[in-house]
């Protein structure tokens, strides 16, 4: 007997047919629901949300079509199992129910001992399908979504191994983070670091990016791996001025009340080659990336404070994108951990006027 939980709703208008398919089903161990017309049946879909719905074509208040009709697009019912059963055999029956979301048509009179076999086949196929989905849900949430998909489709590797590739990395971090946890609980600051975490990474993903590792208060993003992407640069900073509107509206629309002061942060980009793969020992591996534009994006964000910017990126994202933004010109010199000076720029926004030479850090 499967005891894994199920629900599987009949709909059938004939008493003698639906105590037969109850009949059938109940031994199977699964919650059974009945109902006796289209309306009934439709408002405990709706409610009940079953696994798999067992209904008769005709009714006398309606048909099973409209039920279909009703919940094939429905994002919520996309996966459940939905078989007709009815006197009528032909094809144009046949076809218009699997057409419009049907898995599977029965013809009366069916063989109790068959139609127990096919439900409890489509119930393990459902119920394992819905266990795969939950545990790729739950894996893209310790790891980035396409991270999590490559290694799915088998476009990534578990091994321990790595290429390198062009990208464009941003680097996030939340100035302040320390005065506002001496105010809060951990619990609260936990769940405040949560709620921002998860609009900054909805941005990222939206511009085709990817989190590689949240950092206490800070997050490292990629853009062109592990997927590859053209845009790695235009990408990039799209994100990064979405995140600066994004901050702009919380902080004048949003603000929590135990904040006495708006959110402040800082970004950095860098592009260039970068080394990317999995890391780590036979125990645990992780997808990282390595090189220089690491680094350089992690600089470039802690210069932000001390420019008095939000956003500051190097010469090579610079020079993918001159013609498109306003920038502004930074002058520096001497860039913790780099022998040669570094091309510096603030971004403004779209293209509207020139930028300004400025020196700020000897």
């Amino acid at each position: 007997m499967n005891t894994q939980p199920g629900r599987i709703l009949l709909i059938e208008d004939d008493p003698s047919q639906l105590l037969m398919l109850k009949r059938s089903v109940e031994p199977l161990g699964f919650q059974v629901k009945t109902r006796d017309t289209v309306k009934g049946g439709i408002f405990t879909i709706r409610n009940w949300e079953p696994d798999l719905v067992l209904m008769d074509l005709n009714f006398p208040d309606g048909t099973s079509m409209q039920i279909l009709e009703m919940y094939k697009e429905d994002p919520r019912h996309r996966n459940t199992v939905f078989i007709l059963i009815s006197t009528n055999d032909s094809h144009q029956a046949i076809t218009e129910a699997l057409s419009n979301g049907a898995l599977d048509f029965v013809t009366k009179p069916f063989h109790p001992v068959e139609m127990q076999l096919r439900v409890q086949n489509w119930m393990r196929i459902k119920l394992e399908s819905d266990k795969s989905r939950k545990e790729s849900e739950l894996f893209g949430r310790f790891i980035s979504k396409d991270v999590a998909n490559g290694i799915m489709d088998g476009s990534l590797t578990s091994e321990i191994r790595g290429d390198q590739t062009e990208a464009t990395i941003l680097f996030f971090d939340l100035r302040g983070s320390t005065s506002i946890a001496e105010t809060l609980e951990p619990d609260q600051f936990a769940r405040f670091l949560t709620e921002l975490f998860t609009d900054i990474s909805d941005i990222i993903f939206g511009f085709q990016g990817s989190v590689n590792k949240f950092l206490g208060d800070g997050l490292l993003c990629t853009f062109g791996i592990p997927q590859r992407n053209n845009r790695n640069c235009e990408q990039s900073v799209k994100a990064a001025l979405a995140i600066r509107q994004h901050f702009t509206n919380y902080n004048q629309n949003a603000l929590p009340e135990f904040l006495n002061q708006p959110i402040q942060y800082g970004i950095g980009i860098a592009s260039g080659t970068v080394f990317a793969g999995n890391f780590g020992s036979v125990h645990k591996i992780e997808y990282a990336v390595l090189g220089d534009p690491v680094n350089v994006a992690a600089r470039l964000e802690a210069l932000t404070k001390r420019a008095n910017t939000d956003i500051l990126i190097d010469g090579s994202t610079h020079d993918a994108l001159a013609a498109d933004y306003q920038f502004r010109k930074y002058q520096v010199r001497h860039l913790r951990g780099k022998e040669q000076d570094v091309r510096v720029y603030g971004i403004e926004g779209p293209l509207t006027a020139a930028g300004t030479d400025v020196i700020f850090f000897q």
